[in-house]
């Protein structure tokens, strides 16, 4: 429950900090859209977000699948030791490398293309 909680507080940081960059996406009349470099510091923040969101839901659905194993199969001893703190933390780094790596391929499928150059329209 920790590391969910930890995922759902990075989540909203990182939603938080872009907030101000999803206002000026595109720019107006007398203000320019973001630059290249907030581009990509928007989609890096963007990716993760994305990352610990599906780590979040993943954790918490392990979670579920542990304790419902725990309260079924207690007795067994091949299921005691999943009831560790060292199991519950290895599902935990485990979940988190599984959705970084998914979240790396969602960042390299985008590339920023300059299109033009920005002109104010009041000259």
């Amino acid at each position: 429950m920790i590391a969910t909680a930890i995922c759902d507080l990075l989540s909203m940081i990182v939603n938080i900090a872009t907030r101000d960059m999803i206002l000026n996406f595109q720019g107006g009349e007398c203000t320019p859209p973001n630059s290249l470099l907030v581009n990509h510091i928007f989609w890096i923040l963007m990716t993760i977000r994305d990352d610990v969101i599906r780590c979040s839901t993943w954790l918490a659905v392990l979670m579920a699948l542990i304790r419902f194993l725990v309260s079924k199969y207690f007795s067994k001893s091949q299921f005691q030791k999943i009831s560790s703190f060292k199991f519950g933390t290895q599902i935990s780094v485990a979940s988190f490398i599984f959705s970084t790596i998914l979240s790396a391929c969602f960042y390299l499928c985008v590339q920023f293309v300059v299109i033009g150059t920005w002109r104010s329209a009041i000259t």
